[in-house]
């Protein structure tokens, strides 16, 4: 795999988003599907916080955060999932809700 030859300075709103959708994922009651595996909330933000302290130099925004770190396997390619009461949703547009929903509220 190539990395990207610049590095991305993380803004203290991106860290404040990303930190705010881990508390949000272990606080969700959910669980998540990676790999057709199915883990706990807990299992699953310990997961992206160790993908995401080894990409964080390449992510300079949330929506990288979630598109890059938090919507799929790096290693097979699939799409996490996130089941919630009996709904299976994908991760992506999860957290992207989440991110909007707290973007309205920080206002």
């Amino acid at each position: 795999m190539l990395l990207p030859l610049s590095v991305t300075a993380i803004s203290a709103n991106t860290g404040q988003e990303v930190q705010h959708l881990f508390t949000f994922i272990v606080e969700s009651d959910c669980s998540f599907i990676r790999n057709n595996t199915e883990y706990t909330a807990s299992e699953a933000r310990d997961h992206m916080q160790k993908k995401y302290d080894y990409a964080r130099r390449w992510i300079g925004n949330t929506e990288q955060f979630i598109n890059r770190i938090a919507s799929k396997s790096s290693m097979s390619g699939k799409r996490y999932q996130v089941r919630c009461q009996k709904q299976l949703l994908y991760s992506d547009n999860w957290l992207q809700q989440e991110l909007q929903r707290y973007r309205i509220n920080q206002q």
